[in-house]
C-alpha cells in the first residue's frame, strides 16, 4: 500500500499528489527532507531514500524539470514501485507535452493537471504485472498429499502389500501340488493300461506269476506234442 505519490517540479511546485487511504500523516516533511539531503545536494545512487519509518523512491525527468516521488512504509517490500515510477512519467509527458513544453514557472500555476484516474489505473496494472511475475507458491507439509496419509492407512497398506505376498505364495503351492497329482494320475493310467494290455486287470502279483507259469507249461506240452 502507498503513503503518497506526487509530482512536481524542481522549482518546489506541486503539480499533482495522491495520498493513500487511511494515510492521514503530510507528507511534506518525507519530500523536503528528500529535497534537501539528495536534490539540492545533486547525489547520484540508487533513487531510493529512507525518512523514519517511509522509504521515498524518486524519479528526475531532466527535459522538463518534474520530479516524480513516492512514498511508502519502510517493512513493506512492493516490487513493483520502479515499474509504476516509470509508467507514470512517461505517461504524464505523453498527456500533458504541450503544457509542459512551455517556458517560465507560470506553465504550472496555469495548468490544472487531472491525473487521479491514469494514476489508479496505472497503479492496477503495476500492480498485477507484480502479482502474474511473483514465483509459484510453494505448499506446506501440512498442504502436501502426504500429510494426508494417517497411521491407520499406512499399516492397512502394509497389511495388505503381506498378504498380497502370501497369497502369490499360496497360489505357488497350489500349482505344484496340482502338477504333482496330475504326474500320480498319470502314471497311475499307465499301469492301469499295462495290466489290461497283458489280461492281468484284477489279479494280484502271485496269481499272475501262478497264470504265467500255466501258459508256460500249456506252451511246453503243445511243443512236446508237435
Amino acid at each position: 500500500m502507498l503513503d503518497f505519490f506526487t509530482i512536481f517540479s524542481k522549482g518546489g511546485i506541486v503539480l499533482w499528489c495522491f495520498q493513500g487511504a487511511g494515510v492521514t500523516q503530510s507528507f511534506t516533511g518525507p519530500v523536503n527532507a528528500l529535497i534537501r539531503s539528495v536534490i539540492l545536494q545533486e547525489r547520484s545512487g540508487n533513487n531510493s531514500f529512507t525518512h523514519d519509518a517511509l522509504t521515498l523512491k524518486y524519479k528526475l525527468d531532466n527535459e522538463f524539470e518534474l520530479l516524480f516521488v513516492v512514498g511508502f512504509q519502510k517493512i513493506l517490500t512492493l516490487t513493483y514501485v520502479d515499474k509504476l515510477i516509470d509508467d507514470i512519467q512517461l505517461h504524464f509527458r505523453d498527456r500533458y507535452k504541450n503544457e509542459l513544453v512551455q517556458k517560465g514557472a507560470l506553465k504550472f500555476l496555469n495548468h490544472s493537471f487531472q491525473f487521479e484516474n491514469d494514476f489508479i489505473k496505472l497503479l492496477r496494472e503495476a500492480e498485477y504485472s507484480s502479482k502474474a511475475r511473483s514465483p509459484a507458491h510453494m505448499r506446506t507439509f501440512k498442504e502436501s498429499e502426504k500429510s494426508q496419509k494417517t497411521v491407520k492407512s499406512m499399516i492397512e497398506t502394509k497389511g495388505g502389500d503381506k498378504g498380497k505376498d502370501q497369497g502369490g505364495k499360496k497360489n505357488k503351492n497350489t500349482k505344484k501340488e496340482a502338477e504333482l497329482e496330475k504326474a500320480e494320475q498319470h502314471k497311475s493310467s499307465f499301469s492301469v493300461q499295462k495290466t489290461v494290455e497283458n489280461g492281468n486287470q484284477g489279479l494280484t502279483s502271485e496269481e499272475i506269476m501262478q497264470k504265467n507259469r500255466e501258459k508256460f507249461f500249456s506252451k511246453r506240452m503243445v511243443d512236446d506234442r508237435c
